[in-house]
């Protein structure tokens, strides 16, 4: 029973994993990028003018999402 548990969890985080901005955001998500002096790309994710969520992409590194 609790191996069932944990396999059930792994599969719903790799699923809420995968989900794109727009699937979690809606359509009516504005997107702004910019580019870093040392190469990070940042993406900003606004609603009714509310920032929601920011990808940031290192130039080295794993890229990360910080939501609100």
């Amino acid at each position: 029973m609790r191996i069932a548990l944990i396999v059930i969890a792994s599969a719903l985080l790799a699923a809420c994993a995968t989900a794109t901005p727009e699937q979690m955001l809606g359509n009516d998500a504005v997107a702004t990028t910019r580019t870093e002096s040392n190469g990070d790309i940042i993406t900003e994710y606004r609603q009714a003018g509310a920032l929601k969520m920011v990808k940031v992409v290192p130039s080295r590194g794993a890229t990360y999402y910080i939501y609100d």
